[in-house]
């Protein structure tokens, strides 16, 4: 039995500890800021991807079809009326702007209700009310009519285009501003003469049919639509990316 010092064995466990590698300027120069990149990367892109809803990703259970209709311009290109000149169409065929919501009954005998029906679905409405100026409220059931007409007539799953905003009174504007940075004090909203619908969420007609249709292919089908009535002059419109929405003002 030897006794003693193992010298060997002390100079193995030395040059293992020489060798072994400190990780820490690695993880602060690359691997941090990478990862830091990337989260930059998706917070961005949540702005021009159409995220699925929990009620589409339910939707994607079934069998999900391509509609073949794509809309070959640029949203952001074709759809970009700006306020200044909406607000001039609508101030030339809307009503006076409105402090608050009892001011309302004294024009009602000018306006329309919307409701939802077979064509469009109206969102609830927290800062606006359900009245446009006649030439508007035609508009809107118009855009809807075309919408369900051009899915049928390719055989495709029914859906209607949600409307998320319609008229609203300062007093509405005021509060929508506290959440909203983009709401303005010269909203066209205040002149019963424009109205949102939304290009990331649309209504199945038919809850048991198990054909779906995604949020990007409906948009393109409700580009096509919007883009055919501001062709014929009939509309200025606004492609929102925050609100994910066309913004839309009917024209005198």
């Amino acid at each position: 039995m030897e006794i003693g010092h193992n010298t060997e064995t002390s100079d193995i466990e030395y040059l293992h500890d020489e060798e072994r590698i400190n990780y820490l300027p690695l993880l602060v120069r690359y691997i941090i800021p990478l990862i830091i990149i990337t989260l930059i990367g998706v917070l961005w892109l949540e702005d021009f991807i159409t995220l699925p809803s929990r009620g589409e990703r339910e939707d994607m259970e079934h069998t999900m079809v391509t509609s073949g209709i794509r809309y070959k311009g640029s949203f952001r290109r074709d759809f970009n009326d700006l306020n200044d000149l909406q607000l001039q169409a609508a101030e030339r065929i809307g009503i006076r702007p409105l402090e608050s919501r009892e001011a309302l009954d004294p024009v009602l005998g000018k306006l329309r209700e919307v409701t939802s029906n077979d064509r469009i679905q109206i969102d609830p409405l927290t800062h606006s009310v359900p009245y446009l100026v006649p030439k508007a409220h035609d508009l809107l059931n118009e855009i809807g009519r075309r919408f369900v007409a051009r899915l049928k007539d390719k055989g495709l799953p029914l859906y209607r285009p949600i409307v998320t905003s319609i008229t609203r009174t300062r007093q509405d504007v005021k509060r929508l501003q506290r959440g909203n940075v983009n709401a303005t004090d010269h909203s066209t909203h205040l002149y019963a003469t424009t109205f949102d619908i939304s290009w990331r969420r649309y209504k199945k007609v038919d809850p048991d049919e198990p054909r779906v249709l995604s949020p990007d292919e409906l948009k393109h089908v409700l580009a096509i639509v919007l883009s055919d009535l501001r062709a014929d002059g009939r509309c200025y419109i606004k492609h929102e990316i925050k609100q994910a929405c066309f913004h839309i003002t009917t024209r005198p």
